[in-house]
């Protein structure tokens, strides 16, 4: 029998559903908590179909009697490979965050966002393997700039803030 990349995904949606399904996956390996909602195939607007997203309402804290709110929602994108998780796979999570993190800022909403590439192997010849060591510090800033030569010398530019031009979720400006 062929495991498929659907079969996968099939799995991980199902038992996001449920406390005990979360925990099974907990033994295995896939440490998560019950999201309150999962979604599996959503369509982000023109940036893409997502394989699964999850999401964590933001909750309320409460320290020495004071409480504290916590505004952020939670959203995790997962990005599934049936073989092996390379950078292709990194950046196309990436755009799917990317909708995510527009979507909720259109809505004016804070959102912390997590991706989460899975496969049956990782791309250990790809520079995806050194990601999540200097993604995940706090030390670390990703910038991007073009450059250009010409006869007055080299000069640069900083890009930021990309989004789509018609980002598909319907109620474009």
């Amino acid at each position: 029998m062929k495991f498929l990349e659907k079969d996968l995904e099939q799995i991980i949606y199902e038992q996001f559903k449920s406390q005990e399904g979360c925990e099974a996956l907990w033994v295995r390996g896939l440490v998560r908590l019950k999201p309150d909602k999962v979604f599996s195939q959503l369509r982000l607007g023109n940036y893409g179909i997502s394989d699964i997203i999850s999401y964590y309402k933001p909750t309320v804290e409460s320290t020495d009697g004071n409480s504290v709110i916590q505004t952020s929602h939670r959203i995790e994108v997962f990005e599934l490979k049936k073989d092996k998780v390379s950078l292709s796979a990194f950046i196309q999570g990436i755009r799917y965050c990317k909708a995510v993190q527009r979507f909720f800022s259109k809505k004016g909403y804070d959102v912390q966002i997590s991706l989460t590439l899975i496969g049956s192997e990782i791309d250990l010849g790809s520079d995806v393997i050194y990601l999540p060591d200097i993604i995940n510090s706090e030390d670390f800033i990703l910038s991007l700039y073009t450059y250009n030569f010409d006869v007055n010398g080299i000069s640069f530019k900083q890009h930021e803030g990309y989004c789509l031009t018609n980002e598909g979720f319907g109620y474009e400006n």
